[in-house]
Formats: C-alpha cells, structure tokens, sequence
C-alpha cells in the first residue's frame, strides 16, 4: 500500500474516530521501517495525535513478508490492531480462505 492510501485510510480511521466523546489509543501496526519510511510515518502519526486521538506504533521490522503472516494472524486470531498496512490482492485473500 502507498504512503497516500495509508494516509487515507488513517484520516477515515480519524474521521470515524472523531465523533465519539473520548480518545482512543489506536495501534498501527506497518513495515516501514527504514529512514525515511519512518519519517513519513511519525508524521502520519503527528496529523493523527493532532486529532485528540493517539498513535501507537506498531512497526515491525522486516518486509512485508515477515509483517503480513504476524498482522493476519492476529486479525484471525481476534486480537486485530486498530488499523494496518496491507497489499491488496492475496492479503485478503488469505483473509478470507478461513472464513
């Protein structure tokens, strides 16, 4: 997913967010992690803390092929985090096929 659908998805998260009487925690869990991917998630994070809301970070190291067994495991385990970076296509489909 690029740096502007993720950025999208995090301002309809805000946006669904934003109606409700209290701040809520929100853990992202994503692998950008090198330099300047993480630059440009702190300041994802920034706009989104701007909103009353917190980010917690939840990077994990590695590609996405080390990220996305952790994060669809969680999802299908039932401890999903508030909001995630995932690849359309075969992310959903793994998603899915238990289902």
């Amino acid at each position: 997913m690029g740096f502007k659908k993720f950025a999208a998805v995090l301002a309809v998260s805000a946006s669904a967010l934003t109606g409700t009487a209290y701040a809520a925690d929100v853990e992202v869990t994503h692998w950008w992690t090198s330099g300047g991917e993480a630059a440009a998630v702190a300041e994802f994070a920034k706009a989104f803390n701007a909103t009353g809301h917190k980010w917690v970070d939840g990077a994990i190291a590695g590609s996405g092929d080390v990220a996305r067994p952790i994060i669809i495991s969680r999802i299908l385990g039932g401890n999903p985090m508030g909001a995630t970076q995932l690849n359309p296509g075969t992310d959903a489909d793994e998603l899915i096929k238990p289902a």
